[in-house]
């Protein structure tokens, strides 16, 4: 007997693009050996995606799948073809345990799921890309699913499936990165000198969205159209070394002379830096003094009813061109981009310049230009997603990133007060030694976004990642 199992965020997706799917062979009793399906464990998490063919297609097939599933230790079946709803439920309903879900896509061909409720949470259920009939002429039906179970205290180098998609690096003296149990909820504890980033570059469309609660307000940074970190010479680091600067890693832009603004963290991208009263949507740049890396910025008010002690939700979603991002799924900005070029500019290491954005336009919700900055340095073709914290702490949980829109609500309009920018000393950039993510494997199994497309193909659409997720015991 499986025990029930919580994950911090799983999201499967059942797509179809045709009204038939192939030549499937009918369930017949007396051709069918029922044990032939038999498959699954008691400690890995089983789906399976299931076209029934015109549910029920005959008297027998309730019984037949009966025998079937019952053999099977499967958590989710995601099913097509559902004819008739009421069926899936009977069917439901002579399984111990499973319950029914099915979504009429506007014709007969419904969608449908069979879950084991003793063993998963539903937490939701919806569509996305409704009313887009030529590429999904059935909007596909996503079902969203809770398996928390990670142990307390876990290191998040020791979550195999995080560490599958990005590096995790801490350093300085003594940094924390662990599940911490609060109640019914699980998240990562993060504190000290630390990055996270995508060892993939992530091409758009994608959606990135993480859950942040701030316990500091100041040196946390969300980043989206990244390079990889990059080294430079750098004279102000006694006496002169080369140095990466990473996503917790000062640009030393002040230390060097820099006169245009402050120094900061990271060396390319758009990063977004929450702070105790305003959302900071920032563009790392080129400057012609220090090392060459600066930034600028626009602070953003919360919007009413954020509350920066609790967590709260931020997503970015990429289509290439623009980059918008929503707090609790409220836009707050969009940041435009445009004319690649490159920067005559010294590296280290790297044998020639990479090509930027160099134009960042940041709007703000109701699309106003609030700065525009001509000297950005974001990747034109894809993201390294990354989160750098320097010296500082932050309970980040659902981290999640797919390479397909999900749809986001429209909030009601709601008047925004004007954003102001601001610019502030900080502390002479402290000088940390990283120790590498150990990349071990752990007892921990992988949340994922599954697309199920029509004409008898199932391709894998997206993937996603959790923070905090459980280990499936016996």
């Amino acid at each position: 007997m499986k025990k029930k199992y919580s994950y911090a965020f799983l999201i499967l997706v059942i797509a179809l693009f045709f009204s038939s799917c192939g030549e499937n062979q009918s369930l017949t009793p007396p051709e069918v050996e029922t044990n032939i399906l038999k498959f699954g464990t008691d400690h890995t998490l089983d789906i399976v995606t299931w076209n029934l063919r015109e549910f029920p297609w005959k008297d027998e097939t309730i019984d037949l799948l009966v025998e079937i599933i019952s053999q099977m230790e499967v958590e989710v079946f995601a099913l097509q073809e559902i004819m008739e709803p009421y069926k899936l439920h009977e069917l439901a309903s002579r399984l111990p345990d499973y319950e029914a879900l099915v979504y009429n896509a506007g014709t007969s061909w419904c969608l449908g799921y069979l879950y084991d409720a003793s063993k998963v949470e539903l937490i939701n259920e919806f569509t996305i890309y409704a009313g887009m009939g030529r590429p999904f002429p059935r909007p596909p039906y996503v079902l969203r699913m809770d398996f928390e179970d990670e142990d307390a205290e876990t290191d998040a180098r020791n979550i195999l499936d995080l560490t599958d998609y990005f590096q995790v690096t801490l350093a300085g003296p003594s940094p924390v990165a662990k599940v911490v149990e609060d109640g019914d909820n699980k998240y990562l504890s993060l504190q000290g000198y630390m990055e996270f980033f995508t060892y993939d570059l992530i091409e758009a469309p994608y959606t990135f969205s993480v859950d942040v609660q701030l316990v500091d307000t100041e040196n946390i940074a969300f980043f989206v159209r990244s390079y990889e970190p990059i080294t430079k010479f750098n004279p102000a680091h006694g006496g002169g070394k080369d140095d990466r600067i990473g996503y917790f890693e000062a640009d030393w832009y002040k230390e060097n002379g820099g006169q245009n603004c402050d120094t900061s963290q990271g060396s390319s991208g758009i990063m977004v830096m929450p702070r105790a009263d305003a959302l900071r949507v920032a563009i790392k740049t080129y400057e012609t003094d220090g090392i060459n890396i600066g930034h600028r910025f626009y602070d953003f008010p919360y919007p009413e009813g954020i509350d920066i002690s609790k967590f709260f939700n931020l997503k970015f979603v990429d289509d290439g061109e623009k980059v918008e991002i929503y707090l609790n799924n409220e836009k707050i900005s969009t940041v435009t981009m445009s004319d690649p070029g490159t920067y005559d500019e010294e590296l280290s290491y790297e044998e020639e310049n990479y090509t930027y954005y160099k134009t960042a336009v940041i709007h703000d919700a109701e699309g106003n230009e609030a700065l525009k900055v001509e000297n950005s340095r974001l990747n034109p073709e894809s993201s390294q997603l990354a989160i750098g914290i320097r010296d500082k702490a932050v309970n980040i949980d659902n981290l999640a990133f797919t390479y397909e829109f999900e749809p986001t609500p429209t909030p009601d309009p709601t008047p925004t007060p004007s954003p102001t920018e601001e610019v502030k000393e900080t502390e002479k950039p402290a000088t940390t030694t990283a120790a590498k993510s150990d990349k071990t494997s752990g007892d921990s199994n992988m949340g994922i976004i599954i697309g199920i497309i029509g004409a008898a193909v199932v391709v894998c659409v997206v993937i996603i990642l959790l923070a905090v997720r459980a280990t499936k015991k016996k």
